[in-house]
């Protein structure tokens, strides 16, 4: 046995030769010998422990023997020099990290008896350009192929049935991607900041998830999961039967100026519109009863937004960080509010709500306002009128006659 730490750090070693008489390498055995260019692991070894090669960056290549049954978390991390690496047939689990940030990984074969791909398996592969998952894979766990830049194309067999949290997110080269029928679940932003996928298609016979023009959905296409955010289409209308944009659904779709939201829509998830920053204008339906934290955030061509009364609640940081963001009019009495909403939005930014309105003081968690409008809460904007006293500026008049 090669214990823990053995030769931890040993930056000068460039070459060791381990007799056939071991049987397991223990965690962090070579952490951080960064000159070690070749190493033989003899076909006695069974198990390769946590860390045992992590950060060994001159190794070019490396041969597991199909007596090893166990790869321990972290094992090859870092491996910022490993270009091709066979993975024994005796291997049933690619541990989590196993292989993360081996950032000259050009392909990979996952053998046939492996079921799993842990968390953060190959995350930051960024030569990475294809892998094959065999049929039998069951799960692909959180962020297993994060940030694998250079990825053009994965085929998910139809074993799999779990895609985890951020799984695909980063793949900054992904073009499009197909769900089986076997997938029930998908975590939050699996498909995450893929800034070149067109479209996202799910097998007809999938009992969970559904497309719609490339768009993906849940079953009954009452919940909006992810739009695809490499496409350029500049306006999308959402279907009439969602009554749901989830989380991160249109997060970093950077083309879109206009988008629809049908009267069918109660809430608007976290993050739902994180940095579309061409969104112009957008029409909240008086449908909506919660907006999700940082559903805007970041939406930087936003000039102003209208809060319907049917709102209750509006999460922190919602609208934080729209920086051309002049001014937010509310139609009802003050909605429950979290912390920073309105934070970072455009210079002299301001509430309007309607007189009458309850909940509502100046300043109001840290923003002024201005009670408008001769109507009663609810009234909308035909129910306010520009005031004519001398003492609001140029610049607030000319708001209060837009409203």
């Amino acid at each position: 046995s090669i214990g823990d730490m053995a030769f931890r750090g040993c930056v000068s070693l460039t070459c060791i030769d381990i007799p056939g008489s071991v049987t397991s390498i223990a965690a962090y055995a070579f952490e951080g010998c960064r000159s070690l260019t070749s190493i033989t692991i003899p076909s006695s070894v069974t198990s390769i422990g946590e860390g045992a090669f992590s950060g060994c960056e001159g190794l070019t290549s490396i041969t597991i023997p199909g007596s090893v049954t166990s790869i321990g978390y972290w094992a090859f991390s870092s491996c910022r020099g490993l270009t091709s690496i066979t993975i024994p047939t005796s291997i049933t689990s690619i541990s989590e990290g196993a292989f993360n940030s081996c950032s000259r990984l050009t392909s990979v074969d996952i053998p046939n008896g492996v079921t799993s791909i842990g968390n953060y398996a190959f995350g930051y592969c960024d030569s990475l350009t294809s892998v094959d998952i065999p049929n039998g894979v069951t799960s692909i766990e959180n962020y297993a192929f994060s940030y694998c830049s250079s990825l053009t194309s994965i085929d998910i067999p139809s074993s799999v049935t779990s895609i985890g949290d951020g799984a695909f997110s980063g793949c900054a080269s992904l073009t499009s991607i197909t769900i089986p029928s076997s997938v029930t679940s998908i975590g939050r932003a699996a498909f995450d900041h893929c800034e070149s996928l067109q479209e996202i298609n799910v097998d007809e016979n999938n009992k969970c998830y559904s497309s719609l023009d490339g768009v993906l959905f849940n079953k009954t296409k009452t919940k909006i999961i992810k739009y695809p955010e490499g496409r350029l289409q500049a306006e999308y209308v959402i279907p009439s039967s969602v009554t749901s944009i989830g989380n991160y659904a249109f997060k970093y779709c950077r083309s879109l100026t206009s988008i629809t939201i049908p009267g069918s829509i109660t809430s608007i998830d976290d993050d739902a519109f994180f940095y579309c920053y061409s969104l112009t204008s957008i029409t909240i339906p008086s449908s909506v009863t919660r907006i999700g934290t940082s559903a805007f955030k970041y939406c930087e061509g936003l000039t102003s937004i209208t809060i319907p009364n049917s709102v209750t609640s509006i999460n922190w940081m919602a609208f934080s960080g729209c920086a051309r963001l002049e001014w937010a009019k509310f139609e009802g009495n003050a909605p429950g509010f979290g912390e920073y909403v309105f934070d970072n939005c455009a210079p002299g930014f301001k509430i309007y709500y309607n007189n009458g309105a309850t909940g509502f003081t100046n300043p109001w968690n840290g923003y002024p306002t201005e009670a408008v409008g001769g109507g009663s809460t609810g009234s909308g904007m035909s129910g306010i009128t520009s005031p004519t006293s001398p003492i609001y500026s140029t610049d607030e008049q000319q708001i209060l006659d837009n409203l």
